[in-house]
C-alpha cells in the first residue's frame, strides 16, 4: 500500500469504473446469494488480480473490505442482534482479520505465484496455461482454508452462512473437533478451488478480446443443446433422489460436459461447468436434504478440472493442427514456387545451350562452305603447281606445301566436327560415341576405350537431338579430362536408358582407372559444363573418386518427345564397341 501512495500518477491510475462496479456487484450478490459450497467471492478476487495489473491491489483491496464491511452490516441487520463489539459489527479484532482482510493477501500471493510462470490471461487457453491456473486456484483453496480453520479455532464454533442467515452452527469440543474440522477442510478448500475454477475462465474469457471471437455461436449451441440436457437432468435430479438413478444422472451430465468440451474446446468447458454448478446448487437450495455437499462438491471439482483441461488442449490440438495445415499449405506454395522457378531455370538453360549449338552449327557450316572450299581449291592449285616447282627442282617445297594444305583441311574438320559433330546425325549417339571423334581421340591417345549399351540399341531413337547431342558433348568432354588429367589406360563409357513416370531417364556413366581427383578439389568445380547440361534436363551430376574416377549423370526427356534417327547398327541386348 505505501509503495503504491509512493508511485507515480501513471503507475497507480486507477482501474476502469465498470470493473470496479462489477467486482463490487458480484462480491455483493454472491456473498448473500451465493451457494455456500461454493466460494464466488474467492473467484472473484482471483479473476480479477490476474487479468487486471498488479499494481491495481489496493484499489481491490479497498472495494472488497468495503463490500465485506456492508456485508456484515446488512447480515447484522437481518438477524436483529445488537452491536458487536469491535466497530459494532465483529465480535474481535482477530475475526475482522481473518474474516474480512486476509482473503486478498492470501489470493493475491497465488496470483502472483501464476504471473511469477508467465501465465497472463492470453495465455489460459493453452493446456499448460489452464494447468498453471488450476494449481494456482489450488494453492489459493489451500491457503484460503487455513485462515478459515484459523477462523473457527478462534471463534470456538464451526457455522456457515447462507442469505445473511448463521447456519449448522457446532461448538468446537474435544469430542467433535477431529470431525467437525476434517468436513469443514474438506468442504471450504474444495468449495474456495470450485469458486476460482468456475470464475476465472469465465473472466479470461470476457477480458481477453481474442477469446470472444466467435462467443456468440458458442452460447448458441450451449442453449440449443447443453441447456435442454440441463434443465432434463435437472428434472430428474429434482424428482427422484435414489442413490443408483442420481449416479447414473451425473454420468450423463460428465458425457454432456466431455461432449461439449471436445467441440468448444475451454470455453465449451467453462459454459458446461457454470451449467453443472447451478444444476446442482438449484437443487440444494430447493432440497438441502437431497445429497451430500461434500460429494457434489468432489464431482464438480473433478469434473470441471478434468473438462477444463480436456477443452484446453482440444484447442490447443486444433489450434495446432491448423498451423500444420497452414505451414504445409505454405511449404507446398513455396515448393511449387521453387519447381516453377526451377522449370524456367531448366527452360532457360536448354534454349541457351540450344542457341549455343545452333551458333556452333552456323559457325561450323561456314567454315565448311567457305573456308573448306577455299582450302580445297588450294590444294587443287598446288596440285597444278606441283609440276612446275619440280621441273624448276623445288619437288620438296611443293611437297611442304601440299602437306601444311592437309593439316590446315584436317584441322578445319577438326574444327567442325567439334562444332556440329555431324556423325551424331549420320550415325546415331551409340555408333558416334563408339566409332566416331571421341574413339578417334582415345586411340591417338592410346587409351583402351569402349561403349557399352544397357538395353535395345533401338530405345535410342526415342531420344530427341536436343537429348542426344548432351549425352555426346558429355562424354566428349569427360573423355578429354580423361586423356588430359586422369592418367589412365582404359577408359569405359556405359549407357542406360529408362522409362519412369512418363519420362525417359538416359544414365550415361563414364569410368577410367587413373588417379581420380586430388584429395580437397571438389567435383562440382572441375566439371561445371556437364553439370550445367545435367541440370538443364533436369537431371543430376554425381562423381566418384576411387580406383580412378566414375562420373555419373542423368538426363531427363519426355517419354512423349521421340527422335528421328536410326542407328547403323544394331546390337541386340547389351551392346558393346571396344577400340
Amino acid at each position: 500500500m505505501i509503495e503504491w501512495l509512493k508511485s507515480s500518477r501513471e503507475d497507480r491510475r486507477l482501474p476502469p469504473l465498470k470493473w470496479a462496479l462489477a467486482f463490487a456487484f458480484g462480491q455483493l450478490l454472491f456473498t448473500h446469494f451465493g451457494f455456500y459450497h461454493w466460494l464466488i467471492q474467492a473467484g472473484l478476487m482471483f479473476a480479477v488480480l490476474w487479468v487486471r495489473p498488479s499494481r491495481e491491489f489496493p484499489v481491490w483491496y479497498a472495494v472488497n473490505t468495503a463490500c465485506f464491511t456492508l456485508n456484515a452490516w446488512k447480515n447484522l441487520w437481518l438477524r436483529g442482534q445488537s452491536d458487536m463489539p469491535f466497530l459494532g459489527l465483529w465480535p474481535s479484532l482477530e475475526l475482522f482479520l481473518l474474516g474480512t482482510m486476509a482473503m486478498p493477501p492470501l489470493v493475491y500471493a497465488a496470483v502472483q505465484s501464476l504471473k511469477a510462470r508467465g501465465i497472463r490471461p492470453q495465455d489460459g487457453n493453452s493446456f499448460r496455461g489452464m494447468s498453471y491456473l488450476l494449481g494456482s486456484g489450488l494453492l489459493a483453496a489451500v491457503l484460503l482454508t487455513a485462515k478459515d480453520v484459523a477462523y473457527v479455532l478462534t471463534d470456538g464454533k464451526v457455522s456457515e452462512v447462507k442469505a445473511g442467515r448463521i447456519i449448522g452452527t457446532e461448538a468446537l469440543s474435544l469430542s467433535n473437533a477431529v470431525e467437525l474440522l476434517g468436513s469443514f477442510v474438506i468442504s471450504h478448500f474444495m468449495g474456495a478451488f470450485i469458486g476460482i475454477m468456475i470464475v476465472a475462465p469465465l473472466v479470461m474469457w470476457i477480458a481477453v478480446p481474442a477469446f470472444r471471437v466467435g462467443s456468440g455461436h458458442l452460447l448458441k449451441r450451449a442453449a440449443l443443446t447443453l441447456l435442454p440436457v440441463a434443465a432434463l437432468i435437472s428434472l430428474a435430479l429434482f424428482n427422484s433422489h435414489e442413490s443408483r438413478f442420481f449416479g447414473l444422472l451425473q454420468v450423463l451430465m460428465l458425457a454432456a460436459v466431455v461432449v461439449f468440451s471436445f467441440f468448444h474446446g475451454w470455453r465449451g468447458a467453462a459454459v458446461s461447468v457454470v451449467l453443472v454448478s447451478l444444476m446442482i446448487s438449484v437443487d440444494n437450495h430447493l432440497d438441502p436434504l437431497s445429497g451430500d455437499p461434500k460429494q457434489m462438491q468432489l464431482y464438480v471439482s473433478i469434473v470441471g478440472a478434468l473438462a477444463l483441461l480436456f477443452g484446453a488442449a482440444m484447442d490447443e490440438l486444433k489450434a495446432r493442427e491448423a498451423d500444420l495445415e497452414q505451414r504445409q499449405a505454405d511449404l507446398y506454395r513455396a515448393s511449387m514456387q521453387k519447381q516453377e522457378l526451377l522449370d524456367q531455370l531448366i527452360d532457360a538453360s536448354r534454349r541457351s545451350m540450344q542457341a549455343q549449338d545452333a551458333e556452333r552449327q552456323r559457325i561450323a557450316l561456314e567454315l565448311h562452305d567457305e573456308i573448306g572450299q577455299s582450302i580445297t581449291a588450294l590444294q587443287i592449285h598446288l596440285n597444278l603447281l606441283q609440276v612446275e616447282l619440280h621441273q624448276q627442282g623445288k619437288g620438296v617445297l611443293a611437297g611442304r606445301l601440299t602437306d601444311i594444305a592437309e593439316k590446315i583441311g584436317e584441322g578445319v574438320r577438326g574444327v567442325v566436327m567439334d562444332l556440329a559433330p555431324i556423325e551424331l546425325a549420320e550415325l546415331g549417339l551409340y555408333m558416334a560415341l563408339a566409332h566416331g571423334s571421341s574413339a578417334r581421340i582415345a586411340r591417338q591417345a592410346g587409351l583402351q576405350y569402349d561403349v557399352a549399351f544397357r538395353g535395345r540399341i533401338d530405345d535410342l531413337d526415342r531420344l530427341d537431338a536436343s537429348t542426344a547431342l548432351a549425352a555426346y558433348r558429355i562424354v566428349q568432354e569427360s573423355l578429354t579430362n580423361v586423356v588430359k588429367h586422369a592418367h589412365a589406360a582404359s577408359c569405359r563409357v556405359t549407357l542406360a536408358l529408362r522409362q519412369w513416370h512418363g519420362e525417359w531417364l538416359l544414365f550415361v556413366t563414364v569410368q577410367d582407372d587413373g588417379v581420380g581427383l586430388a584429395r580437397g578439389v571438389k567435383a562440382e568445380r572441375c566439371f561445371v559444363s556437364i553439370r550445367d547440361r545435367a541440370l538443364a534436363f533436369s537431371g543430376r551430376l554425381h562423381v566418384r573418386s576411387r580406383y580412378g574416377l566414375r562420373i555419373h549423370v542423368l538426363l531427363r526427356q519426355p517419354a512423349a518427345v521421340t527422335g528421328n534417327r536410326r542407328d547403323r547398327r544394331r546390337p541386340t541386348s547389351a551392346s558393346s564397341a571396344p577400340i
